[in-house]
């Protein structure tokens, strides 16, 4: 008999924080309103896309932290215009967890990235009915923040990073999206949970990059199949050109990070962090995938 999920467990349910804002109204002006200036967060309870104004609200701290993490993404200098999108439609989650890469975090973090993934379907619905032309629900994000520890180095931030998705990894179900390399160091290898492709951003209050710079570390999950639509629509090039000319002007450079080729494969676990491991350099991905996960694709033996 199958041992039960961490994800699962009492310790999932104890320290699970799954918040989102309530819907943007209609407005004449624009298919989606976008109203920066009522920020209702509420618990998203299961079942709903979006929570509504009688459910419950999250203490005063949670809803602080999340002013305080949306005003630096929501800023004029923010570079990725993806995030910049999920927060004007609303279409983010976000957590606030006591510990990176504590166990208990890991169980109510997990358990609520898993119910993030099971919602996308329902965004793509809710586009549908909208009309064949509207971009709701095009740009998704889980925003997970720890309040401990604060990390004395971006090195630091970095370990605590990568031991926290290996404790995800160990504890999720066998599987990985097929779209994505299950060997890490391979140009089309990228962390997945509950089978879902993720590039991940990292925040820290040592980060040597100025986009990546936050009091509290935190980690924001973005669907890759969001990345590769843009890649099937013909808009990556420009999509990806916006950004790096917003970073420019915010940083006064371009993230040495960064391939100089928009358009080239590379191992983007190495920007996860927002420390520098420049192309060619000698950083690994020091993710270990379980050797039930390799042997369960498509393919293998």
């Amino acid at each position: 008999m199958d041992e039960p999920s961490l994800f699962d467990s009492e310790m999932a349910k104890a320290n699970s924080c799954y918040t989102g804002l309530l819907p943007p109204e209609p407005n004449d002006a624009h298919d989606t309103a976008r109203h920066h200036d009522e920020l209702d967060l509420r618990y998203v309870p299961d079942g709903k896309l979006f929570p509504s104004d009688d459910d419950v609200e999250p203490s005063a701290e949670i809803d602080f932290l999340h002013g305080q993490f949306r005003s630096v993404v929501a800023g004029d200098g923010f570079p990725c215009l993806g995030a910049r999108l999920a927060l004007n439609e609303h279409t983010y989650r976000f957590g606030v967890y006591e510990r990176l890469a504590s166990i208990e975090s890991v169980a109510g973090m997990g358990r609520d990235l898993r119910r993030f993934v099971s919602e996308q379907k329902r965004y793509v619905d809710v586009r549908e009915e909208l009309g064949r032309n509207h971009s709701f629900g095009h740009y998704t994000s889980f925003v997970a923040l720890f309040r401990l520890p604060i990390p004395t180095s971006e090195a630091e931030f970095e370990d605590l990073l990568w031991q926290h998705l290996q404790l995800l990894h160990d504890h999720d179900q066998p599987g990985w999206d097929p779209t994505r390399s299950a060997t890490p160091g391979d140009p089309h290898f990228a962390f997945c949970f509950a089978s879902r492709a993720f590039f991940i951003v990292g925040f820290n209050p040592h980060a040597s990059e100025l986009p990546r710079r936050f009091a509290y570390c935190t980690l924001v999950f973005n669907a890759e199949y969001q990345i590769d639509r843009l890649h099937d629509e013909g808009r990556f090039v420009p999509f990806a050109n916006g950004i790096r000319h917003r970073y420019e002007e915010l940083a006064g450079r371009i993230n040495p990070s960064i391939p100089v080729d928009v358009e080239a494969v590379q191992d983007e676990t190495r920007v996860y962090s927002g420390v520098h491991h420049p192309e060619g350099g000698p950083w690994t991905c020091p993710l270990h995938v379980r050797p039930d996960v390799v042997d369960a694709r498509p393919g293998q033996a």
